[in-house]
């Protein structure tokens, strides 16, 4: 299967995973119903199967790499991000704490914002740099999320989940996943929470919060790590684990289905994710385009 499929199928589960988790964030596990997660029920004040920010986000950050052709000027993400920032739903508050500090000062915010929006958007960073490729990878994850984010558990966490998407796509599964995430934040973030809760899922030791997931890196990344060491590479069942945990489902289940969902071509994953056709994906060329752009920065040794 060629690269650029795989990237696509990438995105597509992507997307798909943001709307599954869509009606249930912000619920802690208990008030999550588990037998009506395929119904994909419309969330009050969003359209049926609505994706978010999640979404939104990761497609601008593939559209600048793809424009740029690699990392680019970072500001022009933020330049991006600043001008259609009022038409994304659900917008995290340190994105836009950071577009309205570019809004009034015309520079990124540098004051150490620390949510999970960083590990969020960072998959297409990954997918675009080829494994091995490490410092180059952690140079434009680094640049690329300092224009919202600058906290080091940010950063950790951003870096971790493009350091999965790049060996994701390479083939790695779940075990060498969490393996890599867990060695990826010992470099780019020692002492950190991130480094602490990946050390812990590789051990088999962590265990999320119970009132759900929260909007911190370390619980997110976390979070994805376990979802898809549990279902066992299965996408399907890790986004139901995924949802399951409450909180901020739609992040966690749609980093699962970006991670999971490169093993697989776009049809097989619309065959394994059949409640996909209630969900309002991106346009196809687009992503396909965006995917065959990835993957020629990707051939080409990431710029």
């Amino acid at each position: 299967m060629e690269i650029a499929d795989r990237i696509h199928a990438g995105l597509l589960a992507y997307a798909a995973g943001d709307a599954f988790g869509v009606p249930w964030e912000g619920r802690p596990p208990a008030e999550v119903a588990v037998d009506r997660l395929a119904e994909v029920p419309a969330r009050h004040g969003w359209p049926r199967g609505a994706t978010s920010d999640d979404t939104a986000l990761t497609r601008l950050v593939a559209e600048h790499l793809a424009d740029a052709g690699g990392v680019g000027d970072p500001l022009d993400l933020l330049r991006r991000l600043a001008a259609e920032a009022a038409t994304i739903p659900g917008l995290g508050p340190s994105t836009r704490r950071a577009v309205a500090h570019f809004a009034a000062t015309g520079r990124p915010d540098g004051s150490g914002l620390n949510t999970n929006g960083a590990p969020m958007r960072a998959l297409p960073v990954g997918w675009a740099v080829p494994a091995g490729a490490d410092d180059r990878r952690r140079d434009w994850t680094l640049a690329l999320t300092r224009v919202t984010h600058n906290g080091a558990d940010a950063l950790a966490a951003a870096c971790v989940m493009s350091a999965c998407a790049s060996r994701s796509l390479a083939g790695a599964g779940p075990d060498e996943l969490a393996a890599v995430a867990a060695a990826e934040a010992a470099v780019v973030g020692p002492g950190t929470a991130v480094a602490r809760a990946t050390a812990a899922v590789l051990r088999g030791a962590w265990e999320p919060p119970a009132a759900g997931i929260g909007l911190a890196p370390d619980e997110t990344v976390a979070a994805v790590l376990r979802c898809c060491l549990a279902a066992g590479g299965d996408l399907s069942r890790g986004l139901v684990a995924a949802v399951r945990l409450g909180g901020d489902t739609d992040t966690v289940a749609a980093l699962v289905g970006g991670l999971l969902g490169v093993a697989l071509s776009p049809a097989e994953v619309a065959a394994r994710l059949p409640w996909s056709g209630r969900v309002t994906l991106p346009p196809e060329p687009e992503l396909a385009r965006l995917a065959r752009e990835l993957a020629l920065i990707r051939g080409a040794g990431g710029g």
